[in-house]
């Protein structure tokens, strides 16, 4: 509640120095706070108001990440031909400017809704495809998510010992990476596999660590939520700072602004009287003058008539 008020706060401040594409990342980030928390309407509703600001500004890779989170919303809703649509928009965004770490988490994606649906042969070959990705970028988050989503495939199309052997191996990369989430994904396949195979002593092993490992997870998450609100209300009060320095300097500026256009409207109207008094000195001088000639044209013919 604490990160999204300052978020909020953020992104009002960011909309009133009119920074439309911070103020697009911050509406975004408040939409992840709320699918973190499943309220899945405001996750929606914060991450169509970035998508309009990510249209407007033509952003590409912000729009296939956009793009690829309101699809995560629509399959934490089940609403999967939705959740597909979007991915699929996603990766065409990612794939014309070589986004490939867009890429990767579309793949993954997409190979998760699949499977999902049960179309097995679609999510294996996202689930592939994710793995040759990230094998060439050498991420192994998405290398152990991968390896466990081709075993949990392998391991409904009946191929026991393919299915083990993917998801040991993400057991492995996972274990070594230490995230916890996907050990315990992992440990959850191989109960499921050598339950199957009927090794029950095996099954039983993996079942123990797969709920040690949730118990973990659960004590783990409520810490890292603690933290990372922590962390996100510092970096987000460090942002406001700047945003209210930058507001400060920007209103300074305007009003130097002002002062110099006030001093160069007193400079025009004092320029207009001077030429005014200077108009009217002229043309007083030159009444003076042409009066003076009179009078002496009127002197001097008086002169002459005397004389004559």
């Amino acid at each position: 509640p604490n990160a999204l008020e300052h978020y909020k706060k953020a992104a009002t401040l960011n909309a009133t120095l009119n920074n439309k594409m911070q103020s697009a990342t911050t509406i975004q980030n408040i939409g992840g706070i709320y699918l973190e928390l499943q309220d899945f309407n405001q996750a929606m509703k914060h991450f169509q108001q970035a998508q309009t600001t990510y249209e407007e500004l033509a952003d590409t890779l912000s729009l296939s990440q956009i793009k690829n989170s309101i699809g995560d919303v629509y399959l934490s809703k089940k609403s999967y031909d939705l959740a597909l649509a979007n991915f699929e928009e996603a990766l065409v965004l990612a794939e014309s400017i070589n986004a490939q770490q867009s890429i990767l988490e579309v793949y993954y994606n997409l190979g998760d809704a699949n499977d999902q649906l049960e179309n097995f042969d679609l999510a294996m070959d996202f689930y592939t495809r994710t793995k040759a990705l990230a094998d060439k970028m050498n991420n192994t988050l998405y290398q152990s998510l991968s390896y466990i989503g081709l075993g949990t495939i392998h391991l409904d199309a009946g191929s026991i010992q393919k299915g083990i052997n993917y998801c040991r191996k993400g057991l492995q990369i996972s274990t070594e990476i230490e995230t916890v989430s996907i050990q315990q994904e992992a440990c959850s396949c191989l109960y499921e596999a050598y339950k199957q195979a009927g090794r029950n002593t095996l099954a039983l092993n993996y079942l123990e660590q797969s709920i040690t490992l949730k118990d973990s997870l659960n004590a783990r998450q409520t810490a890292d939520k603690i933290l990372n609100m922590e962390f996100e209300k510092k970096m987000i009060l460090d942002s406001l700072a700047n945003v209210e320095k930058e507001m400060k300097i920007e209103l300074a500026h305007k009003e130097v602004l002002r002062q110099q256009e006030t001093q160069r409207n007193i400079i025009i109207v004092v320029l207009f009287f001077i030429i005014i008094v200077a108009i009217a000195i002229w043309s007083r001088l030159n009444y003076v003058k042409k009066s003076k000639q009179r009078l002496q044209k009127e002197k001097d013919r008086s002169e002459h008539l005397l004389l004559n």
